[in-house]
């Protein structure tokens, strides 16, 4: 049993806390500190709870500051372009072999697709790591053929921006930086 506790971002797998793929990624230096400042990372999570009630068919527009209906204007037009068919919207999920936890952004299939959403003013170079180890965990047997990307949202762009990423090796480094990150931090539980 996976559970996730927003406040403190902790992730428990059968209630022992597991390492999050941006905490391991963050421990071994993969992430930049724009991406780890206080105004972004709130930024970010109201952004991805908006998105969140929209994909969910709950969205109430009324009273949103201009930079989120920005956003939000964004997205529409990414999933009226794209027209993704989403299996999972905002999914905790555990990778059992490397003992890390994950929260996908959206999931697909018909291809398979994993769609991480980044709010940033740029796309950090993480995030075809992260979009690696969300593959690895939402498909275990086939991730290798799944398709990742990251699609940009930003009040300051004048459309959205998708970064794909096709890169194989992408795989084999992630599963490098976990067993690096075990062996630097302990045996895994």
């Amino acid at each position: 049993m996976i559970s996730f506790d927003e406040a403190s971002h902790t992730y428990r797998v059968g209630g022992l806390i597991k390492p999050s793929v941006t905490q391991v990624l963050d421990f071994m230096g993969r992430v930049s500190p724009f991406c780890k400042s206080n105004k972004a990372a709130r930024f970010g999570t109201e952004i991805h709870s908006l998105l969140e009630h929209l994909d969910r068919g709950g969205l109430i527009e009324d009273d949103l500051p201009d930079d989120h209906l920005e956003c939000l204007a964004q997205y529409k037009l990414y999933l009226r372009d794209i027209g993704p068919t989403f299996t999972d919207i905002e999914a905790v999920m555990y990778d059992k072999e490397f003992q890390v936890c994950g929260t996908v952004d959206r999931a697909g299939a018909n291809p398979d697709f994993i769609m991480d959403i980044k709010t940033g003013s740029s796309i950090p170079e993480s995030a075809r790591l992260q979009t690696a180890a969300y593959a690895r965990m939402r498909f275990p047997l086939t991730y290798e053929l799944a398709r990742r990307y990251c699609v940009q949202v930003n009040s300051k762009l004048k459309t959205y921006k998708i970064k794909t990423y096709e890169d194989p090796r992408d795989f084999i480094e992630w599963e490098n930086i976990c067993r690096q990150y075990w062996n630097e931090t302990g045996k895994m539980s």
